[in-house]
């Protein structure tokens, strides 16, 4: 129960301390924990930051190698996805921290936060020794506080539970002593040795944490007595230092190591060698010339690996029983500028190609996630970034350590640019600088942001009445330049002085834009007629626009003419004429003029000439076509007995011929009159 409940506690602590935090939260929990162990919900530690308004759509942007959690995409519950190993996730290291950073949406808007996981570690491993038995040899003859260095036990634990210390088995001989940073034992006369007294000594060696409970692990030390070889040779420097550049060339000698022994003949010559103390890398970069001493690299150096070394170079001499003598060689690296930086990018949604961006974005909305990074150290391995000029309204802003976002810095129209290349430039601080570019490719997002736009204001369409239901009187086309379901385009006949919809004779075609007429037209009913169509499109919001349609209606002969005066009955209208014999007078003006003033169709000038009489009547009728359609022309067809009547064509005047009127009085006379239009037929 120990680890859940340590790990409860930490939460609630981290997160009081993660206020002060701007855009950053931080959770522990222990290794070891099984896959699901939940580590934190982001959800609650937003809302303690006052963040109101929806939160979701979590994901998490891996940088580089896989991540040991995940994040559920509701609520950001981050949960491990495999067992915890700070030993595997964070070797060589005392603080094992794992971050990253997650993107999501707060109220459509997406946002980037930054997540730190403290993987603690817990006491799984004891130190251990490379060998159960080690051997050294030292000379009878060894003076006092002579060090003999002893193998190093290794535990990849960290902190306090990592290795610590060790003891050495109770003896009069050897005291222990434990040197520097990374725990070397050695082995120290502390009494004068007699082979002849005591050849070997078996000494053990733990090697102690201080985890809770301390874990250890031993190893027997067998110290061999050799005979006296008088002299061992002896380093003119026991810890030389050298520093050199990581870029130095393989076979460059860095240093001459120099170890004199007094005896003479074999026991006077001294050869070299690296101690078997020296761990394996070392081995590996590291070469020693067994004549000279000259130390040489083997392999190429690298900083960002391993930025210093510790070689144990032995010398010896080539007599009998020979003692070798040690040399601690500490190289240290300077790092050299030769890793140029790197740009990761991240755009939500993750499973897109491209990152996208509404056009009608507001300035500094989220586009990506940008983290620059350097392998190198120091003023090598800072990194600025920016944004190329030219790849379009956007800008980078830093929010903490190596990490950017790229957001909008003005307007966008996809109608006139539909996706910009950004061009992101990092640069170390570097002697010379080293670069890295990279390109982020941008869609924008249609917006219905246009209207349908209708290609007139004003349509116009003739044509003759009498047609037939269903005649297509003409097609209205507007134009919208959005996207998919904002550009498609719908048509409409809107209601015009609250006119009732179905009264209208005709109907638009939804989507062709084809007016038809509904049944046939009257010219007589109505000449024109008046349309607002609109055009909406499919948007959220819609947006529309109107264009006005006027439809003449053409006049076509089909009304006849209808006489109205003097009013006939079966075909028949009879007169009575008073004749007045003194008043007589020569037609010769007929068809000036007309009741209302209009100008008649002339008469037959050559039958009106000469023609002497009165006016009996004047025949009226009515035709409601239009133009010629509706213009009349009165005629006798026949029965008009020695001319006695006269009718203007053009008036309807009938004119009675007074020259022997006094034999006309009490007779009766049929006159047979046809009232016909100009139309055709």
């Amino acid at each position: 129960m120990l680890p859940a409940l340590l790990l409860v506690l930490s939460l609630c602590s981290d997160a009081r301390s993660s206020e002060s935090t701007s855009k950053t939260i931080q959770y522990r929990v222990w290794e070891e924990q099984p896959t699901g162990t939940r580590v934190g919900r982001l959800v609650d530690d937003l809302r303690q930051r006052d963040e109101g308004g929806p939160l979701e759509d979590f994901q998490v942007v891996e940088h580089g190698k896989a991540l040991p959690f995940s994040i559920s995409t509701r609520e950001g519950v981050v949960t491990t996805q495999g067992r915890l190993d700070r030993e595997e996730l964070c070797s060589g290291s005392d603080l094992c921290e794992m971050a990253f950073s997650v993107l999501y949406r707060k109220g459509g808007a997406v946002n980037c936060l930054r997540v730190r996981v403290e993987v603690m570690d817990l006491n799984d491993h004891s130190p251990s020794f490379p060998s159960a038995l080690q051997e050294v040899e030292i000379s009878e003859t060894a003076g006092l506080r002579m060090r003999i260095p002893l193998d190093r036990a290794v535990d990849p634990d960290a902190g306090p539970n990592s290795l610590q210390t060790y003891s050495l088995s109770v003896n009069q001989h050897f005291a222990l002593d434990v040197t520097g940073g990374a725990k070397q034992a050695e082995l120290v006369v502390i009494k004068e040795l007699d082979r002849e007294v005591q050849a070997t000594f078996d000494l053990m060696l733990v090697a102690w944490d201080k985890g809770n409970p301390p874990r250890s692990g031993s190893t027997l030390v067998r110290v061999n007595i050799q005979d006296s070889n008088d002299n061992s040779p002896v380093f003119e420097d026991s810890t030389p230092t050298v520093a050199l550049s990581e870029d130095t060339a393989r076979g460059t000698i860095i240093i001459n190591l120099k170890a004199t022994d007094p005896d003479q003949g074999a026991n006077g010559q001294v050869e070299y060698s690296i101690s078997k103390h020296t761990s394996p890398l070392v081995k590996k970069l590291f070469f020693v010339d067994p004549e000279t001493g000259a130390v040489s690299i083997n392999a190429p150096l690298d900083y960002e690996v391993q930025p210093s070394y510790e070689v144990i170079v032995q010398a010896r001499d080539r007599g009998p029983n020979a003692i070798p003598t040690h040399c601690k060689l500490y190289v240290k690296l300077r790092d050299v500028n030769d890793n140029a930086p790197r740009i990761h990018m991240n755009w939500a949604p993750a499973n897109s190609p491209v990152a996208t961006v509404l056009e009608g974005a507001k300035e500094d909305t989220f586009i990506a996630l940008v983290m620059v990074s350097d392998a190198d150290a120091r003023e090598n391995g800072k990194v600025r970034a920016h944004i190329q000029q030219g790849s379009g309204p956007f800008r980078l802003k830093h929010i903490q350590g190596d990490s950017y976002i790229i957001v909008t810095n003005g307007t966008l129209d996809r109608e006139k640019e539909t996706h910009y290349n950004i061009t992101v430039i990092a640069q170390d601080y570097g002697d010379p600088p080293l670069f890295f570019v990279k390109h982020l490719l941008v869609h924008v997002l249609d917006e219905n942001d246009n209207a349908p736009v209708f290609s007139n204001s004003l349509y116009k369409a003739s044509f003759k009445e009498n047609n037939v239901a269903g005649y297509r009187a003409l097609k209205v086309e507007a134009y919208d330049v959005d996207l998919e379901f904002s550009g498609r385009v719908s048509y409409s006949i809107r209601n015009l002085n609250e006119v009732e919809m179905s009264t209208i004779p005709f109907s638009i075609h939804q989507t062709s834009g084809v007016i038809s007429v509904q049944k046939p037209l009257d010219f007589e009913e109505s000449r024109s007629y008046t349309l607002m169509v609109e055009a909406i499109d499919q948007g959220y919001p819609p947006l529309t626009s109107t264009a006005s349609v006027q439809i003449d209606i053409q006049d076509v002969n089909d009304n006849y003419p209808v006489i109205k005066e003097p009013k006939p009955r079966n075909g028949v209208a009879f007169l009575s004429v008073p004749v007045n014999t003194d008043k007589g007078e020569i037609v010769t003006e007929l068809g000036n003029e007309t009741e209302d003033g209009s100008t008649p169709l002339p008469i037959n000038r050559s039958v009106a000439e000469g023609f002497v009489g009165f006016l009996a009547s004047t025949i009226k009728a009515e035709d409601p076509d239009s133009g010629v359609n509706g213009q009349l022309s009165y005629l006798i067809t026949d029965e008009n007995p020695n001319g006695l009547f006269l009718l203007d064509e053009a008036t309807g005047q009938l004119f009675v011929n007074t020259t022997n009127a006094t034999e006309l009085i009490g007779k009766t006379f049929k006159v047979n009159i046809a009232v016909s239009d100009m139309g055709t037929p």
